[in-house]
């Protein structure tokens, strides 16, 4: 197959979710035999190193240089123009030429990474001969933002109300064009197929995954007693599931365990963050090249997420890392993980802060909730099973296309 892959990240270094599954959709794309194309739009400056990175994977690789827009702009620009805030916050004039550009040569499929990607792209459906369109859509967008209409700050509550508004909107306008959504998560699948008005497109649910084959049970190095969270720390569900964890959960975890440590690991923690690092037993560490040596010497990986939809990527990185988890509904969301085998799902307080307090307190289930979780994540979330699946239905697809 001839895939034109549409990206509004650069998929290099591994530092964020989106990257991750863009990066793996790539690679998996290519060892199956498959033509990519990849067109990115970097609004962050890509060393050398980056793009020999991706080389081996593509057929040809464009990146295009765009504004990088603050929150804050972006959230202006938002109501100014009356858009969603994603396509507000991305968008790009040169980017939409560019992919205009890249539609003039065949290509099978068109691969779009993230819901605000489509408002580069032409009203294709009304070509002849146009390519299988296919969303990636990584979050449903819209539960994303209804979590914060419901439950946050009155001004955050306000803005994304008008998101909600906005968005849905949008959707209505290019989810015609798409013939395959595809979802994260049963939760995300449902929601999506529920505001479909084109009946002819299909909505798969297709996992994130883990690396398997970089991401192995740690050896013997001696684990203290260590809670890891590790995620992009600008983002707003993960600021406030550390701030809930640290200042709620971690004091009565400590008077259990009194030498506990909570280790926040990821780049960019914003002030609020790194205020946490005043608090007894509390480590902000910020940007790290790998994390694995930090989940080498932790007992206990958290998700205590309020907000958001999709699956967690750092929770499969934790249970492959042979790290126990300690998740909320949300933080494990997607995963079909089995509640006291495989991780722990707890929502209140008191039992999240328990199950922390068990974990750290007793080797024999900590090791056991390891080696069942890792055996989950090979059976299921390695990327290579789940692409392989999905590329050979679109395979189906593109041949039943041709006749």
């Amino acid at each position: 197959m001839r895939v034109l892959m549409l990206s509004p990240a650069f998929p290099w270094p591994l530092n964020g979710g989106g990257k991750i599954r863009i990066f793996y959709t790539l690679r998996e794309l290519a060892r199956a035999g498959h033509e990519v194309t990849l067109l990115v739009i970097a609004h962050e400056l890509c060393e050398p190193g980056d793009l020999e990175a991706l080389k081996p994977y593509c057929v040809d690789l464009s990146v295009i240089t765009a504004k990088n827009r603050s929150r804050p702009q972006a959230a202006l620009r938002a109501l100014l123009l009356l858009k969603p805030y994603g396509v507000a916050k991305f968008e790009s004039p040169k980017f939409r030429q560019a992919v205009v550009q890249a539609l003039q040569k065949d290509h099978d499929i068109l691969w779009v990474h993230f819901m605000e990607t489509l408002a580069h792209v032409p009203q294709i459906h009304l070509w002849e001969g146009r390519p299988l369109v296919v969303l990636d859509q990584h979050n449903a967008d819209e539960r994303f933002w209804e979590t914060y209409a419901r439950e946050g700050s009155p001004w955050v509550r306000l803005f994304a109300k008008f998101n909600l508004w906005q968005l849905r909107r949008f959707q209505a306008s290019v989810l015609n064009q798409v013939d395959v959504v595809l979802s994260v998560s049963k939760e995300d699948a449902d929601f999506t197929q529920a505001r479909l008005t084109n009946p002819a497109t299909q909505v798969w649910i297709v996992p994130n995954g883990v690396d398997t084959e970089r991401l192995r049970l740690l050896g013997t190095t001696e684990r203290r007693n260590r809670i890891i969270f590790c995620g992009t720390m600008d983002v707003f569900m993960n600021i406030d599931a550390v701030n809930w964890f640290a200042r709620r959960m971690f004091p009565r975890v400590c008077e259990a365990v009194p030498d506990a440590e909570f280790w926040i690991v990821g780049r960019n923690p914003n002030s609020k963050v790194k205020a946490l690092a005043s608090l007894p037993g509390v480590r902000v560490i910020g940007q790290v090249e790998d994390v694995r040596p930090y989940y080498a010497e932790a007992k206990v990986a958290v998700a205590p997420f309020r907000y958001g939809g999709g699956t967690k990527l750092k929770v499969l990185e934790a249970m492959a890392l042979g790290v126990p988890v300690v998740a909320t509904p949300v933080g494990c969301q997607g995963i079909e993980a089995v509640p006291g085998k495989h991780l722990f799902k707890e929502e209140s307080e008191e039992a999240f802060t328990e199950r922390v307090v068990n974990l750290l307190q007793d080797d024999s289930l900590r090791l056991q909730m390891a080696i069942e979780a890792r055996q989950l994540v090979e059976d299921r979330y390695s990327w290579h099973s789940i692409m392989h699946n999905t590329i050979k239905h679109l395979e189906i697809m593109i041949r039943d296309r041709a006749g």
